[in-house]
């Protein structure tokens, strides 16, 4: 199953943490091309033009730092990746995030707290959000953080069960064993 627009959020924390910290970070980026290891195709730096987030946009990915419901965020969203298993693309697409809260916690003093992650696959034709599916998808995403990225067991709270909405999972209680105190 090939997924498309998956996205992976984890909120930023500390007195640093705005999305107006993150613009001068982002067009240095684009200028260095770093984006484009977010994304195979090229990357383009741009601030919201209402002044509510900050967008690195690729060809096949997109990086976005905004205001979400409980404070800013970054975001990445997977666009289209490679034929491949489910947990393949959440790890890409979770790889991809937590390279760029790195590269972000080093150049501009904001901290990604890595505790939590929402991910939030926006396809309906491919992952439509019935029973089946979310049950199916969930596993692949738990496999995906604890598995293959080394994270521990996380609590899961899930998102709508509306058909209309796309799937969601937030995971909390995440410590990856290189993080643990």
């Amino acid at each position: 199953m090939q997924l498309q627009r998956i996205s992976v959020v984890m909120p930023l924390d500390g007195p640093a943490a705005s999305v107006g910290s993150v613009a001068p970070v982002s067009r240095r980026w684009s200028r260095e091309r770093w984006s484009q290891r977010l994304s195979a195709k090229g990357a383009r730096g741009d601030r919201a033009a209402d002044g509510s987030g900050v967008v690195l946009a690729g060809f096949d990915g997109d990086l976005v730092v905004e205001e979400g419901d409980q404070g800013p965020v970054l975001r990445y969203t997977l666009k289209s990746a490679e034929d491949g298993e489910p947990a393949q693309h959440i790890v890409l697409a979770l790889g991809r995030l937590l390279e760029a809260a790195g590269r972000l916690e080093r150049s501009s003093g904001v901290r990604v707290d890595r505790s939590s992650v929402t991910v939030q696959i926006a396809d309906r034709l491919n992952a439509p959000n019935t029973d089946e599916v979310r049950q199916r998808l969930q596993a692949e995403v738990v496999s995906a953080v604890t598995s293959t990225l080394g994270f521990a067991t996380p609590d899961i709270i899930g998102g709508s069960v509306d058909p209309r909405d796309p799937l969601s999972w937030t995971l909390r209680g995440l410590a990856a064993p290189s993080m643990a105190a």
